[in-house]
């Protein structure tokens, strides 16, 4: 909804007849789902190279499951959480996400 409104703004279109979505194509922005997860990506790298203060071993595990298909070395596993608030904290949604993309 915001990128949708910020389409308007930028295109300066505010008229009930335009159509947003060709806006959105024209203007050729990422949606804010894929930016969302592009910046959870790369939190999780600066954690693991010490550009940010936090130390991703407090929160992290290494996967040691060398499985065939999408492996990396830089797997991570979930720590063992008995609170919904931890389990549902950026830490445990992005490990699946970080798991997902392939070594370099």
């Amino acid at each position: 909804m915001v990128q949708r409104h910020a389409a308007r703004f930028v295109k300066n279109d505010y008229r009930q007849a335009s159509i947003v979505t060709a806006m959105l194509k024209e203007l050729n922005w990422d949606t804010l789902e894929s930016r969302r997860k592009l910046f959870q990506l790369k939190y999780v790298h600066k954690m693991f190279s010490s550009n940010v203060s936090v130390h991703p071993f407090d929160y992290f595990e290494r996967n040691m499951y060398s499985g065939l298909r999408n492996f990396h070395s830089k797997k991570l596993a979930l720590k063992f959480a008995r609170v919904d608030v931890v389990k549902n904290s950026f830490f445990f949604s992005v490990v699946p996400l970080w798991n997902s993309v392939p070594q370099i």
